[in-house]
């Protein structure tokens, strides 16, 4: 292994490294381009050249590592693919992601097949067709092509890829137009579609409905949950849908998910009031994101009451915590009640009573209290408050603004 990070190189300091190296790291460096003669290393397996000053790989620079398989140029000023013609039969992970490559050009290409597994490409204002990435389509599984200017029909090509797993497209330039037949042939088991300018959820196709465990959504402008067919995925775990224009449940009911999901993120919608029952079938949920939606109260999560580690209530008008909903979670570990408005220490503390034991992080903060009397709570290790009166409390940290 050869390691220098920082110390200003501009060049691949070929005379000190052993020929037999397996792993090579130069982050950090001032080194501009890579050509003929640099990287002679048969046996090398792994390469990271991060946050670099790379603006040019020549043609067959890689041709002698015949092991590579894993390659690092994030953060460097790459203006097209660097060549792998010499590498598609080792390459499983390329990271050019936070460079310049604004398009893709066939003849960059390998044309034989390729064993890439994992291709990331976020941050590097790519837009319109990007097609030449189907040459990956039968063994890529995660692609990463976030913070790009990509718009709906750019996605197109997609249909192709038949292991695809992991797929972030995150804070690209509008994707509202999901292509009909959007990943047709993959196995997405995570999709981040994040920032989009989104206006309605997708309709999926039966392999990603079938597959699907993790979907990240928030920041989009989501008016319904009725829109596209989220209730026809079976087994998510995850699912992110905070700070959408969402105003009601309407369709909440029907997600054939709820006894699955571990994770709920509904942070900044519009609610205001949730239904009685609504929570009736999460009997897995770990954690909970309500913040900034409006509540006056804390929803019935019984059924969760095993599970739920995490309770974020913030940015709401909660004035009371009462001891019937709080009876039931006996896993909780952390409620974030900040931002509301408590305003007497009598109206929360027997619901809170109820978490003595588990306990671990409470923040009370921009409430109206006073006084603030945690006895008992011997598992509290973190406790954010404004103005504290405390009689009796064992802490590892208390964070006081």
């Amino acid at each position: 292994m050869y390691h220098s990070t920082g110390g200003g190189l501009q060049a691949v300091p070929t005379q000190d490294i052993y020929k037999n190296t397996t792993e090579i790291t130069l982050d950090e460096n001032l080194i501009t381009h890579l050509g003929s003669g640099d990287l002679e290393f048969p046996d090398l397996v792994k390469l990271s050249l991060k946050k670099n000053k790379i603006v040019s790989i020549k043609q067959r620079t890689f041709c002698v590592c015949i092991e590579l398989k894993e390659l690092w140029l994030a953060e460097n000023n790459l203006t097209s693919f660097p060549p792998l013609e010499c590498l598609s039969n080792a390459l499983k992970t390329l990271d050019i992601s936070g460079n310049f490559i604004t398009s893709l050009n066939d003849t960059e290409f390998p044309t034989s097949g390729s064993k890439l597994k994992d291709l990331l490409m976020g941050g590097n204002d790519l837009e319109g067709d990007i097609t030449p990435l189907g040459v990956f389509s039968n063994s890529l599984e995660k692609l990463e092509l976030n913070k790009n200017k990509l718009v709906g029909e750019d996605l197109t090509f997609l249909y192709k890829f038949v292991n695809l797993k992991s797929l972030d497209i995150s804070k690209n330039k509008d994707l509202r137009d999901f292509p009909k037949n959007f990943c047709q042939r993959c196995v997405l088991a995570k999709l981040d579609a994040a920032k989009c300018n989104i206006q309605e959820i997708p309709m999926f196709t039966e392999k990603i409905t079938e597959n699907l465990q993790e979907l990240y959504l928030e920041e989009n402008k989501i008016t319904s949950l009725e829109t596209g067919n989220l209730a026809n995925i079976t087994s998510l775990n995850v699912l992110n849908l905070g700070k959408n224009p969402v105003q009601n449940f309407a369709g909440f009911a029907d997600w054939q998910f709820q006894s699955n999901l571990q994770k709920l993120y509904l942070d900044d919608i519009t609610l205001t009031e949730i239904p009685p029952g609504a929570f009736e079938n999460f009997n897995n949920l770990e954690i909970l994101d309500l913040s900034s939606t409006g509540l006056s109260h804390i929803p019935n999560l019984a059924r969760s009451g095993e599970t739920l580690q995490e309770l974020i209530l913030s940015s709401n008008n909660i004035q009371e915590v009462p001891l019937r909903t709080m009876t039931s979670l006996t896993a909780l570990e952390l409620i974030d009640l900040s931002h509301n408005q408590i305003s007497q220490w009598e109206d929360i503390r027997w619901g809170l009573s109820e978490l003595k034991e588990t306990l671990k992080k409470l923040d009370l903060n921009h409430n109206h209290l006073d006084v603030i009397d945690l006895d008992g709570f011997s598992a509290l290790e973190v406790l954010n408050i404004d103005v504290t009166l405390i009689s009796t409390v064992t802490v590892s940290e208390i964070k006081i603004d």
